[in-house]
């Protein structure tokens, strides 16, 4: 939910003691003026005429974690997510709701799972994406990436460890077929891949191929020239 005015105090989530010792080491947060940061964000984003953002508290402390608690850097970023997001109306459209059907029945056939932790856990969040578990034939690629960048938003907004510690994705490429792969469009591609390195707020720590066919891995090369290098760096394949 959004504050009730630009001046409403921040409500913030504080942090376990374990995941603040981070935040305050590797992203430079001083716990006692992010609240002050949060509603100088909120304050900045309703004098920017080109910008229709979320202004819930968690959602910019996010940011401001994605930019290691740089202001300026935070609202660059905030930019730069809205940015992108207009360049993906295959993803970024009036579909992207959570009681839409077909989000639900994506969500069902648990093609992403977001793994329960303990509570004293302070390390990256883990998802799990069966990345070809879903009919060719009545679901897009652009679909699945829709509603992954949804349990994304959530996890800025709800999940202190993916804000603070980032994240890891475990791609389960088992059923993959050659229709599944040529739903891969290279523009699509090239576009989200962009979005989630310079955009998305979290920090993405690793993401690992398991159950990986030698065709796919062989196609994933050729594709491999559509994402940043930086991303590239962080890809295992078992």
């Amino acid at each position: 939910m959004n504050p009730i005015s630009d001046d409403a105090a921040p409500i913030l989530r504080p942090l376990a003691p374990t995941l603040e010792k981070i935040a305050c080491e590797e992203l430079n947060e001083v716990p006692n003026r992010v609240a002050d940061d949060v509603l100088a964000l909120r304050q900045w984003i309703h004098k920017q005429p080109h910008l229709c953002a979320r202004t819930n508290d968690q959602f910019l402390v996010g940011f401001l974690r994605g930019s290691k608690n740089s202001l300026e850097k935070a609202k660059q970023k905030i930019d730069r997510y809205y940015t992108l997001k207009a360049a993906l109306p295959e993803v970024f459209n009036e579909r992207r709701q959570v009681d839409d059907p077909l989000v639900m029945e994506i969500v069902r056939l648990g093609i992403i799972l977001q793994i329960p932790l303990p509570a004293d856990y302070h390390g990256p969040c883990i998802t799990i994406i069966r990345a070809c578990w879903y009919d060719t034939t009545k679901y897009k690629f652009a679909d699945i990436i829709r509603v992954g960048s949804m349990f994304g938003e959530i996890m800025t907004i709800e999940d202190d460890n993916s804000t603070v510690s980032g994240y890891i994705e475990i791609m389960d490429m088992s059923n993959v077929s050659g229709q599944h792969f040529l739903q891969l469009k290279p523009d699509l591609l090239r576009k989200f891949s962009t979005f989630a390195e310079e955009a998305m707020p979290m920090r993405q720590r690793g993401t690992h191929f398991i159950n990986v066919p030698t065709a796919f891995e062989k196609g994933f090369r050729t594709l491999s020239t559509f994402f940043p290098e930086k991303m590239l760096s962080r890809v295992r394949m078992f």
